[in-house]
C-alpha cells in the first residue's frame, strides 16, 4: 500500500524529465483540445465518469505534450472518480499529492497559486473523510493562508471559510458552524461570477444551516433553510442543464435530512415518505450515501415496529456497507441491529452485535477526542497573527531605511551650516551668494522639520514593538491556566489574558491606522451579556471616582467580531468615567429595535466644546483633554471606534452640550 501511494507522484516526475526536451514556447495549457473531454466528464453522472475520465486519458495519450496546466486538469478528474465515485479516500489523497508536486515549483505565482491551493484543501478533505481531523485542519489552514498571501481575487477566497463550519461542526458546535456557513452564503451571493460552482456551494450552504439548526434542536428554523435550498435549487437548476443530475441529487439530500427532523418530530408517516423519495434519487448515483438514508429508515420502521420491513432493510443495507465502507451508517447500523435482535427475542445474537458496536465506536471515539478538544479559533487566529506580523516585519524594515535617509540627510545639512559658517568668516565678498544660500537652508530647515515631525508620528505608530512583552504575558498566563487554580485566582487570571488579547488588537489597529485591517471576522454573539462584562470591568475604574454605572440591557443576539466591539463599548464607557466628575451617575442602555439594536452611554461629565464636535473622531492633537482627575487622553479611542462600527456597517454619534455631559450612541445592524 506504502509503494503504491508514490506511483503516481514519481510518474508525474517522469513526465516532466521527459517533456524537458521540448521547446520552451510549448504552451502550459492547451483548453483549445482538452476542454471538449473535460466537458464531456464534468456532464457525465457518477456512473458514467469512469468512461467520460478513459476518454480523456486516451486523448492524453495521444497529444504530444500536454502542459501543466493540462496535467493539473486531468488529475483534478481522476480525484473527483477517487474521491465521489469510488469513495477511496486513500488514492484520491495520492492523486492530491501529485497536483501539489506539479504546482510547488510556481505556486508563489498569482497563475498558479489557485491550482496549489485548491490542491492543499483537497488533501485536507480527504483527512477530514478518513475522520484524521488534525491533519485537516494543517492543510486547510496551509491553503487559507496561501490563498490570502498570494491571491489578489477575493471572491475565489470566499468558499474558505465554510470550511470552518464544518471544522466546528464536527466538534458539535453548531451556532459557531451555522454561522460560519450563513457568512459564505451571504458572500457567496454578493460575487460578481454567476457560475456552476457558485450555485453548487450556496444550495450547500443553505442545506448545511438547516443541519446545524436541526442539531440545536430549532426545528423551525431548520425547515425554512431546507425550504430555502429547495427553492433555490429549483429556480437555478436550469441554468445548468448539463448538470441536472445533480440538482436532483442535491434535492435527494435535503429529503433525507428533513426525514430525520420529521422522524424527531414523531411525524413518522411524511418521515418514510421523505427517506423513500431521498433514497430513489441516490441508489442511482451515490450507493454509499443511499445506505445512510436506508439505515435511518429501517430505524424509522423499528419505532413504527414495522420489524420484517426493518430486519430486509437491514440486510440489503449490510451488503452495501460491506462494498461501500461508511463508518457512521455501520455504527448505526450495528446499533440498530441490535435493538431489532432484542425485540425479536433474539438476545445471544444481539450481544455478539452489541458487542462488535462497542469495539467500533470506542476506536471512533479516542480518534475525535483529540480534534474535538482544539481551539479552531486560537487555531486560525495564530496563524493569521503570524502572516500580520511578516506584513509588519517587511513595513518597519521600510521605515528604518526612510529614517537613516533623514538622518543622512540631517548630517549633510549640518554639514553645509558649518561649511557656510566657514566661508562667512573667511571672506566678506561672498556675503551676496552666502545670502542666497541662507535662504535655501532655511527651506532646507523647514523641510527637515516636517520630515522630522512625521518621523515622529512614525516611531510613535511603530508602537507595535509592545506587543513582543504582552503576547509573552499572555502566552504566561495561558499556562497558568492550564494548570489547576483557586477559583478567584483563575477569574483572574482570565481577567488578564483577555485584557493581554484586547491590548494586542488595540496596537494591531494603532499600526494600521491609515489602511483596511483584513475582513472583519464575525459571529453570533448576545449584545446584552457582552455589554454586562465590559461594565463588570469598568465598575473597579468608577469606583476609584466613587461613580455609578447603571446598566439597562434588551436581550439581542447579532452578528460581530467580540473584540473589536468590545473595545468600542469598553473606550466610550472609559470616556465617560474618565471626563466625569466624582460622584456622578453614569446611565447606559441596550435597545433593541426592528432591524438594529441601539446603544447609549449618557454621563453628566464635562461635555464637548462646540469646537470640538465637528474634530471628535478625527483623532487631532487638538482635540485632547484632560479627565476631571487629570487622567490623559491620546485623542485616538473615538476614531478606532468609527472605524470599527463602520466596518460592521453601523453609525456612531453623539449628543453633547458643554459642561453638562454627553450622551454616545452605536447602532448596530442586528441579525435578520
Amino acid at each position: 500500500m506504502l509503494f503504491r501511494s508514490y506511483i503516481t507522484p514519481l510518474l508525474v516526475c517522469c513526465i516532466f524529465i521527459l517533456t524537458g526536451c521540448y521547446s520552451p514556447e510549448d504552451k502550459e495549457g492547451h483548453p483549445e483540445y482538452f476542454q471538449v473531454y473535460y466537458d464531456k466528464y464534468d456532464s457525465s453522472k457518477n456512473e458514467d465518469k469512469e468512461a467520460a475520465l478513459e476518454l480523456l486519458n486516451n486523448a492524453f495519450r495521444s497529444f504530444p505534450n500536454p502542459g501543466l496546466i493540462d496535467w493539473f486538469e486531468k488529475f483534478d478528474r481522476d480525484r473527483d472518480v477517487a474521491y465521489y465515485v469510488k469513495t477511496n479516500y486513500i488514492k484520491a489523497m495520492s492523486v492530491s499529492d501529485s497536483m501539489l508536486l506539479l504546482t510547488e515549483d510556481k505556486k508563489e505565482r498569482e497563475a498558479y497559486a489557485s491550482y496549489h491551493v485548491r490542491a492543499l484543501f483537497y488533501k485536507g478533505d480527504c483527512y477530514y473523510k478518513l475522520k484524521r481531523y488534525n491533519e485537516a485542519f494543517y492543510y486547510y489552514s496551509r491553503a487559507k493562508q496561501m490563498a490570502m498571501q498570494f491571491m489578489k481575487d477575493k471572491c475565489s477566497l470566499v468558499e474558505y471559510d465554510s470550511y470552518n463550519g464544518y471544522l466546528f461542526f464536527t466538534q458539535a458546535r453548531y451556532d459557531l458552524a451555522a454561522s460560519y456557513f450563513y457568512n459564505d452564503c451571504i458572500q457567496q451571493m454578493q460575487c460578481p461570477q454567476d457560475n456552476y460552482n457558485r450555485f453548487v456551494i450556496i444550495q450547500r450552504n443553505l442545506d448545511n444551516i438547516g443541519i446545524c439548526y436541526y442539531r440545536l434542536g430549532r426545528f423551525d428554523s431548520a425547515d425554512h433553510y431546507y425550504n430555502k435550498a429547495l427553492d433555490y435549487i429549483s429556480q437555478n437548476e436550469s441554468r445548468f442543464p448539463q448538470q441536472h443530475y445533480f440538482a436532483r441529487l442535491a434535492k435527494a439530500v435535503v429529503y433525507g435530512n428533513k426525514a430525520q427532523m420529521l422522524e424527531d418530530m414523531r411525524k413518522y408517516s411524511e418521515a418514510e415518505s421523505m427517506y423513500i423519495k431521498s433514497a430513489e434519487v441516490t441508489g442511482l448515483t451515490d450507493k454509499a450515501y443511499t445506505s445512510s438514508t436506508q439505515v435511518s429508515l429501517a430505524g424509522l420502521y423499528i419505532k413504527m415496529n414495522k420489524l420484517n420491513q426493518a430486519d430486509s432493510l437491514l440486510t440489503i443495507v449490510k451488503a452495501l456497507l460491506d462494498t461501500l465502507p461508511n463508518e457512521n451508517a455501520m455504527l448505526r447500523w450495528y446499533r440498530l441491529k441490535t435493538e431489532l435482535l432484542v425485540k425479536t427475542q433474539q438476545r445471544d445474537i444481539a450481544f455478539d452485535v452489541l458487542q462488535a458496536y462497542n469495539k467500533l465506536k470506542d476506536s471512533v471515539d479516542i480518534r475525535d477526542r483529540k480534534f474535538a478538544a482544539m481551539d479552531i479559533n486560537r487555531e486560525f487566529e495564530s496563524m493569521e497573527q503570524k502572516a500580520l506580523n511578516a506584513a509588519l516585519q517587511k513595513d518597519n524594515q521600510v521605515k528604518n531605511m526612510y529614517l537613516v535617509i533623514a538622518v543622512t540627510v540631517l548630517m549633510m545639512v549640518v554639514a553645509i551650516v558649518l561649511l557656510v559658517w566657514y566661508n562667512l568668516r573667511r571672506s566678506s565678498r561672498h556675503v551676496k551668494e552666502l545670502n542666497r544660500k541662507n535662504e535655501d537652508l532655511q527651506n532646507a530647515f523647514n523641510s527637515l522639520e516636517q520630515s522630522h515631525r512625521e518621523n515622529s508620528h512614525i516611531l510613535r505608530i511603530m508602537a507595535h514593538d509592545l506587543k513582543n512583552p504582552i503576547s509573552a504575558m499572555r502566552n504566561l498566563v495561558y499556562s497558568l491556566l492550564r494548570k489547576e487554580q483557586p477559583a478567584q485566582q483563575r477569574e483572574i487570571l482570565e481577567l488578564v489574558q483577555d485584557t493581554c488579547g484586547t491590548s494586542l488588537n488595540l496596537i494591531n489597529d494603532l499600526l494600521n491606522d491609515r489602511r483596511q485591517l483584513s475582513s472583519t471576522r464575525k459571529e453570533l454573539v448576545d449584545m446584552a451579556r457582552l455589554l454586562e462584562s465590559c461594565v463588570e470591568l469598568q465598575q473597579a475604574k468608577a469606583d476609584e471616582k466613587n461613580q455609578q454605572l447603571y446598566l439597562v440591557a434588551e436581550p439581542a443576539e447579532i452578528m460581530l467580531n467580540t473584540q473589536k466591539i468590545w473595545r468600542v463599548i469598553s473606550n466610550i464607557i472609559s470616556n465617560a468615567i474618565k471626563f466625569s466628575p466624582p460622584g456622578t451617575e453614569i446611565k447606559i442602555s441596550l435597545q433593541k429595535r426592528t432591524s438594529s439594536v441601539l446603544l447609549c452611554v449618557q454621563d453628566q461629565g464635562i461635555g464637548i466644546p462646540d469646537e470640538f464636535k465637528d474634530k471628535i473622531f478625527s483623532a487631532p492633537e487638538k482635540v485632547m483633554r484632560l479627565g476631571t482627575f487629570g487622567e490623559k487622553s491620546y485623542g485616538l479611542g473615538l476614531s478606532i471606534s468609527k472605524k470599527i462600527v463602520e466596518e460592521h456597517r453601523g453609525k456612531i454619534w453623539f449628543d453633547s452640550v458643554d459642561g453638562k455631559g454627553s450622551s454616545f450612541y452605536v447602532e448596530l445592524p442586528s441579525l435578520n
